[in-house]
């Protein structure tokens, strides 16, 4: 075993106040590196222990890849080195107390002792800890000390070596080939957005396009696993193969429209990625999820809900929720994309990918944390409450187009190959027919990458519209002459519906373009509809002419 397994597999065994890389929240992480580990890299924690009443993480002990260190309160920091470590031992102190009657109290107090070759520390204030298994770590930890070593905590897929990253992509095209011996204009798509997510160089685009292209030149997956693990930072193993499951799962679903258990490929490859059924059906909730976000109008609150319900099951299956979006979501979102938006609603600590920067989501905390109060009278803090879902949706819009840009590359590419063949005269030769169907193809794929762009752009647009019409406010705001025909025009897109509260509810079709949508949303901003100032202006003309 290595070092990160033994602390990771006796982390819970030893107490309950513990974090867990990746899963450790990012105040958390920053209060231990500052009090506790100032020279431990943030990117190499693997576990704190906590010993503090309230859970600050300044007072404790932190473990990296070849070292630990302990900070206590009133005590100086102590940093321990594992190829020091010489022995631990548990033992039960006894320590004599003399009563105000003479008589003298003995109490028991369990401690560790560890020993270096020149050093004796003593551990006997933990908070809920089994001192006996704590030092039975320790001592497995000094068996593989000599080969401990420093290693960063879940990196996300884009930032891996193209060594990894090639073999990985190669895997997905073997899987979309499997079934029919053809990638279909879907599969294609999801193919072209899941490389523009992973920022491929040009010169291994054009790699990956000639293995896409070729089904007679397939490589064994069995041996692109073995690459993958063989290139891929330490400790990242497991997560690549619960990400790389989780991108054939999202084409199977996306093509099949079926259960991943249905998927022959993966079923023939899930015992040599290590998957279990309960890890399986995490991420088929996980892609679920995604795509709920990106198909249905969740407020922010639902959003952050059903994100913190799929961390707790990844919890309890072991899995770091960082291994489902090492490779970003199958919405179409990056990994810092995806780690943006989560920081967005407070969620930045939960995937915890080495070296990401949450920038987006302090602009968004901060824009949204600035609305409250007489919104609520407004209504428009139906608005509010999807600001957050709206930078998804604006993250997943950017790299659509991204990808629609890498397709056009690809189709200059294949017309460029097709005209060279008919200048040499070969209009009839197989290259011709392969270099035609490829271009179809790519042509369809442009389809239903312009569909998905509009159907985001048409959610973010929805957004700024209110689901439920408040009529007599908008009969008050478009009351003079040059706003009236925006009064028929706006009732054009609500239609009567039954909701809980009312019988004849006017609610936003669904039925309606990106354009109508991005129309609608002016019409609003334009008659200030969500305006404090506007309502009581119109709410202080009707009290003044009774």
């Amino acid at each position: 075993m290595t070092v990160q397994e033994i602390l990771k597999t006796n982390a819970s065994k030893i107490t309950e106040k513990y974090y867990l890389a990746p899963d450790i929240p990012e105040k958390k992480l920053n209060n231990a590196v500052s009090k506790i580990a100032p020279d431990i890299s943030p990117n190499n924690i693997v576990l704190i222990l906590d010993n503090t009443v309230f859970g600050s993480v300044k007072e404790g002990i932190v473990f990296s890849g070849t070292k630990m260190s302990i900070k206590s309160a009133f005590s100086d920091r102590i940093e321990i080195q594992y190829v020091e470590l010489t022995n631990c031992e548990y033992y039960v102190k006894k320590i004599e107390k003399e009563k105000n009657n003479g008589e003298k109290k003995v109490t028991k107090k369990p401690c560790v002792r560890i020993l270096t070759e020149n050093r004796k520390i003593e551990i006997d204030n933990l908070l809920h800890c089994n001192y006996e298994r704590f030092a039975d770590m320790l001592n497995e930890i000094i068996e593989v000390a000599d080969t401990s070593e420093e290693v960063s905590q879940i990196i996300s897929l884009s930032e891996m070596e193209e060594t990894v990253k090639t073999p990985y992509m190669k895997i997905i095209i073997n899987m979309a080939f499997s079934d029919d011996a053809v990638v279909d204009p879907k599969e294609y798509a999801e193919i072209i957005s899941l490389i523009t997510r992973l920022e491929f160089t040009p010169e291994q685009r054009v790699v990956l396009r000639t293995y896409i292209s070729n089904v007679e030149a397939l490589e064994d997956t069995g041996a692109l696993i073995g690459q993958i693990d063989e290139k891929c930072p330490a400790g990242n193993e497991k997560a690549l193969h619960v990400s790389l499951v989780k991108d054939i799962v999202n084409i199977y679903k996306m093509t099949k429209e079926d259960k991943a258990e249905n998927c022959k490929f993966l079923m023939d490859n899930k015992q040599r990625l290590g998957i279990t059924d309960e890890e399986l059906d995490l991420v088929e909730k996980a892609i679920e999820n995604d795509l709920e976000i990106l198909n249905n109008a969740k407020t922010d609150k639902q959003v952050e809900k059903t994100l913190k319900d799929l961390a707790a099951k990844a919890g309890a299956v072991g899995i770091p929720l960082a291994a489902i979006y090492m490779s970003g979501s199958v919405i179409g979102i990056s990994a810092a994309g995806i780690t943006s938006g989560l920081a967005a609603m407070g969620l930045g600590g939960v995937l915890g990918f080495s070296s990401m920067f949450t920038g987006i989501g302090v602009a968004v905390l901060l824009g949204v944390s600035t609305y409250h109060g007489l919104k609520l009278i407004t209504g428009s803090k139906e608005v509010e409450s999807q600001k957050r879902r709206e930078i998804l949706l604006n993250e997943v819009i950017k790299n659509t187009q991204k990808t629609i840009n890498v397709l056009i590359e690809d189709i200059n590419y294949i017309s460029k190959r097709l005209v060279e063949e008919i200048n040499i005269g070969r209009e009839h030769s197989i290259q011709i027919k392969k270099l035609s169907l490829a271009l179809s193809m790519l042509s369809k794929a442009g389809h239903v990458l312009n569909g998905k762009l509009d159907k985001t752009e048409n959610e973010v647009h929805k957004i700024r519209c209110p689901k439920r019409l408040n009529k007599d406010r908008l009969k008050k705001l478009t009351s003079d002459p040059t706003k009236k025909p925006l009064y028929k025009e706006v009732l054009s897109c609500y239609e009567e519906r039954s909701t809980e509260d009312d019988k004849n509810a006017l609610c936003l079709r669904q039925d309606l373009t990106p354009k109508k949508s991005e129309q609608l949303g002016n019409i609003f901003e334009t008659i200030g509809y969500f305006s404090v100032g506007s309502l009581t202006k119109g709410t202080l003309k009707n009290i003044f002419k009774g």
